[in-house]
């Protein structure tokens, strides 16, 4: 993934808002990092999820909220089931078979 970079490599100016600019070199120091470095690999591991997810991160969130939908009605049935049988409502019996 990220090799590092060399003099050689090409510079590039930016402008960042203050607050990122912040995050990135707070991050950069706690990781041992020079500036530079750090946004590099955090492009880098941009590109890596990009690699990983081709669809994109859009579709697996909507792919979880149906699935939370879904839960959301089974946990609906299972309280209703809960409370029929707290209330001892006697579930139907089996018909004897033949």
């Amino acid at each position: 993934m990220f090799g590092g970079m060399a003099r050689s490599d090409p510079q590039t100016n930016i402008r960042l808002p203050a607050d990122l600019k912040q995050r990135l070199t707070d991050a950069a120091k706690e990781a041992n990092r020079t500036f530079g470095a750090e946004v590099v690999k955090r492009l880098e591991e941009s590109f890596e999820v990009d690699r990983l997810i081709p669809e994109g991160l859009e579709a697996h969130e909507a792919k979880l909220v149906q699935q939370a939908a879904s839960l959301a009605r089974v946990d609906e049935k299972l309280d209703r089931l809960s409370a029929y049988i707290l209330a001892g409502v006697p579930l139907k019996k089996k018909r004897p078979e033949k």
